[in-house]
């Protein structure tokens, strides 16, 4: 009795194989003619990229935080500060208004050919399109990349730089619009000081023709000198707060923390003017004394001469700070570095025709060989059950010999 042969997987796996090799082959054939027409009719797309790094400025853009400082010293914050913040930037790049501005800089209604009813329902298609086709991304040094894709090379690196261009364009704006603003206000305050420093030496003078008192001793020079000061930097904490409050481009962090400085120096000052506070032995054999211990005539003289030195310091202030608020209305510099330009793409980046027939291929012959096992596993079933042939015939009529005799034929 001879031994049965050993089956080997493989080998009857490759049998299989090269029985319905002519379908493997014909189905593989057909994916490749598929995809390589698909990869030569589809339209192309061009991919260009252009990135940006924000621009850190640690100065604000009225330039007020400097000048307020060098008068009397240290006054925390800025007052409508613009910081170039990556994901700030990123929404602003993502924004309708910057896709409405580059619509319609390059035309891309008629550039990418978006046909509709109505131009409203041509431009809300317009943006959804330039939606699908640019894509923002944040590095993690801070760096944002922007990616556009479009049918053409130089359509595509002009809506890049478009992009980064009304960008820095808005920015502009909201600066220009914020130092206008700042200017006016700074404009308008200083012409209300103006007018307070006229009537306070006028008053001043009244009151010296009336009296004959025309100075007041040492110490109480001193003691202007100092409450001057204070109320002139008080003038100038609330002046700034309010800026922030209704000309600031965004949240201010430091508006809470400046509402406290000004509380407690509003606080000192009233102490030193009224001498509403305790006193202490300290204060008693110093060389301030509050306004309150002043005498008679003094006292009114004391009150008319605060007014007008503190209504002079913020004058000054304010015509410094004036000045330079027009310096900045006026400034026209870029609000973005950008690091790298878009620039057209040599090559397309879809469709990409050899991977395209690689991975056509691939499935070609995956798809191939999963239908020539199914073929196979049917043919075998239908062979193992001769004697049925005849009682499934007459049921299913001669379409059943018919497929026996083609799957026969397809059968190496």
């Amino acid at each position: 009795m001879e031994p049965s042969p050993i089956k080997s997987p493989l080998l009857e796996a490759l049998a299989v194989v090269l029985a319905w090799k002519r379908v493997v082959i014909a189905f593989a054939a057909g994916v490749l003619a598929v995809t390589l027409v698909f990869s030569i009719l589809a339209k192309p797309v061009y991919l260009a990229r252009a990135s940006l790094l924000p621009k850190q400025d640690g100065d604000n853009v009225m330039g007020l935080t400097s000048l307020v400082a060098n008068q009397f010293g240290a006054l925390a914050g800025g007052l409508s500060g613009i910081t170039s913040d990556a994901d700030v930037l990123i929404s602003i790049l993502e924004s309708e208004q910057i896709r409405d501005r580059v619509i319609d800089r390059l035309s891309l209604i008629d550039a990418l050919r978006i046909k509709a009813k109505t131009p409203e329902r041509a431009r809300e298609l317009a943006h959804e399109r330039l939606m699908k086709l640019v894509s923002t991304d944040l590095t993690r040094r801070s760096s944002i990349f922007l990616t556009a894709r479009a049918p053409s090379a130089e359509l595509a690196a002009s809506i890049a730089n478009a992009y980064f261009e009304e960008l820095d364009r808005l920015n502009q704006e909201f600066a220009f619009t914020s130092a206008r603003q700042t200017r006016q206000f700074i404009g308008q305050r200083l012409a209300e000081t103006r007018d307070s420093l006229t009537v306070a030496q006028t008053r001043l003078e009244i009151f010296q023709r009336q009296h004959g008192m025309v100075a007041l001793d040492e110490q109480a020079k001193a003691e202007v000198e100092v409450v001057s000061k204070l109320e002139a930097e008080l003038i100038g904490m609330e002046a700034q707060l309010e800026v922030q409050r209704n000309y600031s481009t965004g949240a201010f962090s430091g508006t809470r923390h400046l509402e406290q400085r000004i509380s407690a120096l509003r606080n000192r000052v009233t102490e030193l003017v009224s001498g509403d506070a305790p006193e202490s032995p300290t204060r008693r054999t110093g060389l301030l004394i509050s306004f309150a211990r002043i005498p008679g005539l003094g006292r009114q003289l004391a009150d008319l001469t605060l007014t007008i030195k503190t209504q002079q310091a913020v004058f000054t202030l304010l015509t410094t700070q004036y000045q330079q608020a027009k310096i900045e209305e006026a400034r026209d510099i870029p609000t973005i570095q950008v690091l790298d330009r878009a620039r057209p793409p040599v090559t397309r980046d879809s469709p990409r025709r050899k991977k395209n027939m690689m991975a056509g291929f691939a499935v070609g012959l995956g798809g191939g060989l999963l239908i020539a096992f199914g073929l196979e596993y049917l043919y075998r079933t239908m062979a193992r059950i001769p004697g049925a042939s005849a009682e499934v015939q007459g049921r299913v009529g001669p379409g059943f010999r018919r497929l026996e005799s083609w799957l026969a034929a397809l059968r190496s």
